[in-house]
């Protein structure tokens, strides 16, 4: 099989093309305008410390928790974790915030941990805290001292 030089460029533009673009999976919060720095804030108040978190701070992973969303401790007697990760999509202002809520099962054979999906339900609850989170500390912002205001 022969491949000329165009279609060789062709091909390889399409594969490039269509590896650069990354779809969003989970819950996306449209809009925000609130600074990068205190969307880190506002997630580390509702997720915890993070467990992974990129080089440019903008994909940040939490520690595994149950289906609460409350802390977990793994133990070999765990069968399910959740973890939660959070994408901060856009160059500025306003940002869209990508948050989905993984499962992971324990395989009973090599005692290892699958993912098994996006958790829809937990993935809407988990939004809608840190909704809640960017919006408290957006209003904090806003807030004059009186005494001096400039």
């Amino acid at each position: 099989m022969k491949f000329n030089l165009k279609s060789l460029f062709f091909i390889l533009f399409f594969s490039i093309l269509a590896t650069s673009c990354q779809t969003p999976t989970g819950i996306v919060i449209s809009d925000s305008l609130v600074s990068i720095k205190q969307t880190r804030i506002a997630l580390s108040s509702v997720l915890g410390p993070h467990r992974t978190i990129s080089e440019n701070g903008r994909e940040y992973t939490s520690q595994y928790h149950n289906s609460k969303l409350e802390y977990l401790e793994i133990t070999p007697k765990v069968f399910d974790r959740y973890y939660t990760k959070v994408i901060i999509l856009g160059p500025r202002r306003p940002y869209d915030i990508a948050v989905e809520v993984r499962l992971e099962r324990r395989d009973p054979d090599n005692k290892e941990f699958l993912d098994v999906g996006l958790v829809e339900n937990l993935s809407i609850k988990q939004a809608k805290l840190i909704r809640e989170a960017l919006v408290e500390g957006r209003e904090k912002d806003l807030i004059v001292d009186e005494g001096r205001p400039f």
